[in-house]
């Protein structure tokens, strides 16, 4: 059983809230938003529709929506632009606000998220754009937002290239400010991990802070973990064999939310609640439907994280429970009383019977995409990069993806894995590969190429074999582990273990022993390890960590009047540049296992899958697959 904590997320939801309300206030009448396309799912995450318009928001646009002829013609009294640090949308914003006439300039307010920006601003003075014509320029500070009750994110997908790319710093600002905000409302965390460059960044900016503030105060969370995700980038590029990391997979999810075709769920007569959506442009028209994946679903709480494999066992249970609950409700021997209560009881069954409905449609989606041959091979290739099979050639298997113009990203992750597995190309093999590359998807593959290699993502030249030496130190690889009943956090991966999580294992122990510290000297970049001066902070760490421990002896026990709340040690795990949901999964094995001491609370700046965590590294926009 996961141990307790006292840690609510919704606390930050309901801060942030009370800002996106203040603002709203702030100007007096009528009010249209106008959203930056990429803060629209975010914001559903912090408060809906109905309550923008309890603050007299009378009209929601898109930005990509907004023609200069539509956007003079907006009456309400104010209009408000919502945008993030992003140059395309900035450019955007210029090219309505040049044409844009006096009087409805003279009401509209700009207003950056989370922070104001000063390179923006320039950007936007540099298209022509006289910023002292308009209403105001506004900030507002939403740094965090609350994916699930265990999960945060501060939802940037270009952390890591900013870092390692671009040298942009800015993203290590917006984490610093979102985890003072969370220390604001639990207290000041006493001890502060991590491990890279990233970390490092992130850890002297809240030592920083700290030193120019007085404030102490006892924390609900023992210890801030900070994982770059420099650290390991074998990981976001294997497939995930979790239920939803496969989903993610798959189809994508976003914010929380997926979008699935909606005739498979058709079939179901309450389907009608659910919200319609309409696929991106470009791509041919067809009815699609968003379903929320969150754990206060009790079937999806119970699924999503475990392997592929147990998904169907899963789900037979909650068939045969629901029947069960159905079969008691329709016994005709109940009193007037237990009639009452069954009558409560039906529309929890009948929620109930829709998640049944949906989950089975979604495992069956999964399952269809899971038997093609390309997804097959795919798993094959990784499985035998893993045991540091056939490193040093040309993977007939990559090669003939890359003759059947299989999807780009699909294929270039397995390149890519092969690359950093063998330590970098023989030269040979690397011009293969980039020659075939280019031939098959275009030259725009060529920068984007040596974007990949900057950051050590695709090596073309040979060095020592780390990953040999990793696996080895790590054991990163396990034979014939148990996929239905784990006992063993690989089975996110179907027997390997991801070297963040394993390097988290270690910053998270109080005395870490020598072989420990040895294993974290063969990751890049420093170790970071701060523990607050102050005397009582330093208590608290020694009286958690003792509690910690104990909770091993007493985790079970019926007699103890100590709740695990007080005998648990919350561990807040922080990655820079993204994590996956099968490195999430892994940190809940994790704080559920009986010989563990400690609860995982989950932050990152985006959730990624080897998709989607290439494309951020494309030098340019794109759409392509």
């Amino acid at each position: 059983m996961k141990p307790a904590t006292n840690v609510n997320f919704s606390a930050i939801k309901n801060d942030y809230q009370k800002n996106l309300f203040n603002l709203l206030d702030k100007f007096e009448g009528t009010k249209s938003i106008i959203w930056d396309d990429d803060l629209i799912g975010p914001f559903e995450l912090v408060a809906k529709a109905s309550a923008l318009k309890q603050h007299d928001t009378s009209k929601l646009f898109r930005l990509s929506d907004i023609k200069v002829a539509f956007f003079n013609e907006i009456k309400t009294d104010y209009i408000l632009i919502l945008i993030r640090k992003d140059y395309n949308t900035a450019r955007s914003v210029a090219d309505i606000l040049n044409k844009a006439d006096r009087a409805t300039l003279a009401k509209t307010s700009l207003v950056f998220v989370p922070h104001r920006c000063i390179s923006i601003e320039k950007l936007l003075e540099q298209h022509k754009v006289d910023l002292s014509k308009l209403n105001s320029i506004e900030e507002l500070n939403i740094e965090l937002y609350i994916l699930d009750n265990d999960l945060i994110s501060t939802e940037t997908e270009d952390a890591f290239s900013d870092c390692y790319l671009r040298e942009d710093y800015s993203f290590a600002h917006q984490i610093t400010k979102g985890l003072i905000k969370l220390q604001d409302i639990y207290g000041q965390i006493p001890r502060i991990s991590g491990q890279g460059k990233a970390a490092k960044l992130v850890c002297d900016l809240l030592v920083k802070q700290r030193k120019q503030s007085a404030r102490t105060s006892s924390s609900a969370i023992q210890q801030l973990i900070l994982i770059d995700r420099r650290i390991d980038l074998i990981t976001p590029l294997l497939t995930q064999l979790t239920y939803e990391g496969l989903l993610d997979e798959l189809f994508g999810v976003k914010h929380g939310k997926i979008t699935l075709p909606s005739e498979r769920f058709a079939k179901f007569e309450d389907n009608k609640n659910q919200s319609p959506a309409v696929e991106p442009p470009g791509k041919a028209a067809k009815k699609v439907e968003k379903f929320e994946l969150r754990s206060t679903e009790d079937l999806f709480a119970r699924l999503r994280d475990c392997h592929i494999n147990a998904v169907a066992d899963v789900l037979k249970q909650s068939a045969r429970n629901l029947q069960a609950e159905y079969d008691e409700c329709n016994c005709q021997e109940k009193t007037i009383t237990e009639m009452g209560k069954i009558v409560k009881r039906l529309n929890h069954l009948k929620e109930a019977k829709k998640s049944q409905f949906n989950h089975v449609t979604m495992a069956e989606l999964v399952n269809e995409q899971t038997l093609r041959p390309e997804f097959i091979y795919g798993l094959r290739v990784e499985h035998e990069l893993l045991q540091e099979d056939r490193l040093n050639r040309v993977i007939p298997e990559i090669d003939t993806k890359l003759l059947r113009q299989e999807p780009a990203f699909n294929v270039l992750r397995l390149i890519c894995l092969q690359s950093i597995m063998s330590n970098g190309f023989k030269s040979k093999i690397g011009d293969y590969y980039k020659r075939e590359l280019i031939q098959n998807y275009g030259p725009s593959f060529i920068p984007f190429l040596l974007q990949l290699e900057k950051v050590n993502i695709l090596v073309s030249q040979e060095r020592d074999n780390q990953f040999s030496l990793l696996k080895n130190k790590f054991n990163l690889v396990k034979d014939d582990v148990d996929e239905c009943n784990p006992r063993d956090l690989s089975y996110v991966y179907g027997g390997y273990s991801p070297i963040s999580i394993l390097a988290t294992k270690i910053l998270a122990s109080p005395n870490p022993n020598r072989a420990s510290q040895d294993q974290l000297k063969l990751l890049p970049e420093p170790t970071v390890n701060y523990v607050e001066p102050s005397t009582n902070q330093l208590s608290t760490t020694i009286l958690n960590v003792g509690a910690a421990n104990s909770l091993r002896v007493r985790k079970n026990s019926t007699t103890s009047s100590l709740s695990s709340i007080a005998e648990a040690k919350t561990i807040l795990v922080f990655f820079i540049g993204g994590c996956t949901f099968a490195e999430i999964s892994a940190l809940r094995f994790l704080s559920r296992q009986e010989d563990n001491s400690c609860v995982f609370l989950i932050g990152t700046t985006k959730i990624v899958n080897g998709r989607t965590f290439l494309k951020s590294l494309w030098p340019m926009s794109s759409d392509d697959d």
